[in-house]
Formats: C-alpha cells, sequence, structure tokens
C-alpha cells in the first residue's frame, strides 16, 4: 500500500485489517503492539516499508523475528533479531532519537523503539486504558512522564544525554 505524502485515509468495516495494517508498519520498526489479529499473525506476514529521513531513502523489513534495513541502494546496513540491543541504537540514531533512561537495575540504556512512535500510534487496544503505552515491552520506569517531556520538547535531547551521564557516574561512584 503507498501512503500520500499528505493525510491517508482508511476506510472499511470492521474486520478489514484497517488495525493490523498500521501496526505491521509498527512492528517492522521494532514497535511491538499489544494486539494484532490472530489470523494476521498466522499468516506469516513479512513486512517492508520505504521511508525516508532527512532525504535519504530506507526500507525496514521484518521476517520472522529477524529486523533488517537496507539504504537507498539495497545495501543492507543492519540486521539483527535483538530489538534491545541493536535495533534500539541503529533507530535511535537514524531519527535523532536522544531519550535515554535508567532501567531498575539502574543501568542507562536507550529505549526500545516503541519510546520514539509512542505519540504517534493510538489504539483501540490499550491506549485508551494506559495513556503513553501504545505497545508492548513499554517497562522502564517513569516512561509516561519521559515520553511526555521528551517528545512535547519540553526536555531537549541535550538534556537526557547529561541525565544519563549523571546517572551513570551515579552508579560508578
Amino acid at each position: 500500500m503507498e501512503f500520500s505524502p499528505g493525510a491517508t485515509v482508511l476506510a472499511a468495516g470492521n474486520g478489514f485489517g484497517k488495525s493490523a495494517l498500521i501496526k505491521s508498519l509498527y512492528d517492522t520498526f521494532g514497535a511491538d503492539p499489544h494486539r494484532i489479529d490472530e489470523s494476521w499473525r498466522k499468516a506469516h506476514a513479512i513486512s517492508a516499508v520505504d521511508f525516508e529521513v532527512a532525504g535519504k531513502a530506507y526500507t525496514a523489513m521484518k521476517i520472522a523475528g529477524t529486523y533488517m534495513v537496507f539504504d537507498a541502494t539495497g545495501q543492507k546496513i543492519l540486521q539483527t533479531t535483538s530489538v534491545t540491543r541493536e535495533l534500539s541504537p541503529f533507530m535511535a540514531d537514524l531519527l535523532d532519537f536522544r531519550l535515554l533512561m535508567t532501567d531498575k537495575r539502574e543501568q542507562v540504556l536507550i529505549p526500545p523503539p516503541a519510546y520514539a512512535f509512542a505519540p504517534f500510534c493510538i489504539d483501540q487496544d490499550k491506549s485508551w486504558s494506559e495513556p503513553w503505552k501504545p505497545f508492548r515491552g513499554m517497562y522502564l520506569p517513569n516512561s509516561a512522564a519521559s515520553l511526555a517531556e521528551y517528545h512535547s520538547g519540553l526536555k531537549p535531547n541535550a538534556y537526557y544525554v547529561a541525565r544519563a551521564e549523571r546517572d551513570r557516574l551515579a552508579v560508578e561512584l
């Protein structure tokens, strides 16, 4: 399906796959939706999304738990099954997403891609009952407050980089 540069409207009755399509887009980037229709999961869909960042073209793919990113020439620049260790840092660099958070073990880390996409996904499964949690795996402490401050621009990238360094040094001391 091709989306226009402006707004694209998906209109159909219940059960036609509108939500499955949108959730698959996020899933391709490592943001695991709370619920995808069982028939969609059983289909073992392969997803590919062509996108641009700062005028550069990329293609993201997900095949059976493996994430890949290709550049405009088709050269593979990432292949991984690890969202936390490999996909998260890659996507953070690509999107200039500098939010750093401290986990329950006091380790500073780059949050999963779900944190970058959280304000852009409101689904009927979880978003109404748990704001700032449209995806699985949003486990970090103070997620809602950090996401609201980051995505609203109240605290810029530099703030989170400095805070993460402060937290890392505190643990070291």
